[in-house]
């Protein structure tokens, strides 16, 4: 630990060190600064997108119940989940 730190966190898996999310730091009573914002994206088989898994899929990730749960985690954004950004064609 080097004097610029006042806190050290301990840890047993040392994946943990690189989880620089808001909830983590809040749980250990630290100041979270976000250093950059990530999108992550579903990319589904055109093949595979009317399938009932991934329409259930889809339903969940719009449904109130599961938006209403991630917007009481601190330090995520709900702007896009669940919107379909593109349709491509089946590759051949």
């Amino acid at each position: 630990m080097t004097d610029k730190y006042d806190h050290e966190v301990p840890h047993h898996d040392p994946r943990e060190g690189f989880d620089a999310s808001e909830p983590a730091a809040l749980a250990y009573g630290l100041r979270f600064i976000p250093l950059t914002e990530e999108r992550f994206d579903l990319v589904v088989p055109a093949v595979q997108a009317g399938s009932r898994e991934v329409q259930a899929l889809l339903r969940a990730l719009t449904s109130q119940w599961l938006l209403d749960q991630l917007t009481s985690l601190p330090g995520y954004s709900l702007s896009n989940c669940g919107e379909r950004i593109a349709t491509l064609p089946p590759a051949g």
